[in-house]
């Protein structure tokens, strides 16, 4: 729908290939999680959701702060650890809103790449995975999570929700 908007092409002459699957990433040789928290440093007890992936501003990561600052879970031992290489958000910006909503000790910021071979310690030691975009026609880090066994809380853009089994795999939030 998109290529046909912008640029006029016909739907008879597209084709819609789906993201591939990153299972070549998955579980093998990879640590459980409580070794995984144990390398990040993170509370051995407890959930801890993972946003994954570059900081950039449709990802809607300060949006994903203020939900986790309200959310019924403030006072449980949950987790929020954001993971990724700045690419359009200042990480002092996000920091300084994670400390302004109260969340300095329970949550950790990591802006900075992440080589290929060290992913895997962040998706063992998280218990799902959130990916609050503003928008977005689909993800690498999605398919990530599922190559991982990870849930999902993903918002309804793009085509984030065809790869989500209500309830089975993830959740479905409108985006904000």
């Amino acid at each position: 729908k998109q290529l046909a908007a912008r640029f006029g092409v016909p739907a008879s002459r597209s084709t819609v290939i789906p993201h591939g699957d990153y299972a070549f990433a998955g579980l093998a040789n990879q640590p459980g999680p409580e070794e995984a928290r144990s390398r990040l440093g993170l509370p051995p007890s407890g959930r801890v959701l993972l946003c994954f992936g570059a900081l950039r501003e449709y990802k809607g990561i300060p949006d994903l702060i203020r939900a986790f600052a309200r959310a019924p879970i403030r006072n449980s031992k949950a987790f929020l650890l954001i993971v990724g290489k700045p690419a359009g958000l200042d990480p002092r910006e996000l920091q300084r809103l994670l400390d302004d909503q109260g969340l300095s000790g329970r949550s950790l910021l990591r802006a900075e790449y992440v080589p290929f071979d060290e992913i895997g310690v962040y998706f063992r030691a998280a218990d799902a995975v959130v990916l609050p975009y503003r928008g977005i026609t689909q993800s690498g880090a999605l398919q990530l999570a599922y190559a991982f066994e990870k849930p999902v809380i993903v918002t309804r853009v793009g085509a984030l929700p065809e790869t989500v089994d209500e309830g089975g795999n993830g959740f479905i939030v409108p985006p904000a």
